[in-house]
């Protein structure tokens, strides 16, 4: 399984498909990664395949949870089998992408978790063991560089397209 230094990527799949964002995502935090594993997290239901989409991207690791309730799950139960998951592996950071969709799951599990969550980023590094999201303030005047030293997971929301895949 994972080691508590994980960098987890959410995936989100609409329409038949992986959504060309968790690539996207994937992508980043394999350039960022410096010996961390990234980890592809899949919701699907029971009867769905999705896992050879992701692992063409190359993460180091997929966990994939298949149920039939996943198939159409409402955003509160993505939620919480993310929430256990996360309590279950502790991983050091998720990727959500700023989606609908991203934006409804991602401050739900953080609630869950009692730990920040920094939305519609730009950008992401590593300084250490520290991630830093890079997000735009002052209608994207200016670029706020934020931090979570506290607590953990480090969870982002990315805009779609912000990085290739």
């Amino acid at each position: 399984m994972t080691k508590t230094n994980a960098i987890w990527v959410v995936a989100e799949r609409a329409i038949g498909r992986i959504q060309p964002v968790t690539f996207q995502l994937i992508t980043k935090a394999r350039q960022i990664a410096n010996g961390r594993p990234v980890v592809a997290i899949l919701l699907e239901g029971d009867d769905d395949s999705f896992e050879q989409q992701l692992a063409d991207y190359g993460p180091d690791e997929i966990i994939r949870v298949r149920d039939a309730k996943l198939k159409r799950a409402s955003d509160r139960t993505m939620a919480d089998v993310i929430t256990a998951l996360a309590r279950a592996e502790q991983p050091d950071s998720v990727l959500f992408a700023a989606t609908p969709q991203g934006r409804s799951v991602a401050p739900r599990v953080q609630t869950q978790l009692t730990t920040g969550l920094t939305a519609d980023c730009l950008d992401l590094r590593y300084d250490d063991n520290l991630l830093v999201a890079v997000k735009p303030s002052y209608g994207d005047n200016v670029m706020c560089e934020i931090t979570c030293p506290q607590a953990r997971p480090q969870m982002v929301s990315v805009r779609p397209n912000t990085f290739a895949a």
